[in-house]
């Protein structure tokens, strides 16, 4: 992986098949799927969990949860995040319901993988995955649960 930071023309899908094919041999397929759909729903983590500034608008700055916390009227002022699905011709992002079904997806490969492994030292890193994801998969399923 630390050879996309040195040389940026490196092939990365190379790369990571070269990385899940020794880090997860017995469940290359399902972890990297996992990985993929983590990776997606993740994408607009910034705005739901932390902050955005926002140079050109009235709102200077947005976060889901001090939206929460402040009772807002309007929970999803950004083009770039609203809860149902929607994609405008600029700042299109990944929706809150298009991250729960992401995250969801991520959970099938991740369980997949956990029901696939047959190699200790592998069901191991699988393990230590699924507790960390099992963070993320609870905060995102509470936040969903506060908006709507």
């Amino acid at each position: 992986m630390a050879q996309l930071l040195w040389d940026p023309s490196a092939d990365s899908t190379a790369l990571l098949d070269d990385y899940f094919g020794k880090f997860y041999p017995g469940t290359t397929q399902s972890t990297r799927s996992f990985y993929e759909h983590l990776e997606r729903a993740f994408s607009n983590i910034k705005a739901i969990k932390h902050y955005v500034e926002l140079a050109e608008s009235p709102i200077k700055s947005y976060c889901l949860s001090n939206e929460l916390n402040g009772m807002a009227k309007n929970l999803f002022p950004l083009m770039s995040l609203q809860y149902e699905e929607s994609h405008p011709v600029t700042d299109d992002g990944l929706d809150m319901v298009e991250v729960m079904s992401e995250i969801e997806l991520a959970r099938k490969a991740l369980n997949q993988s956990l029901l696939n492994c047959t190699d200790a030292i592998e069901r191991r890193r699988l393990l230590e995955d699924e507790q960390r994801f099992a963070y993320g998969e609870a905060t995102l399923h509470l936040f969903n649960h506060l908006v709507r």
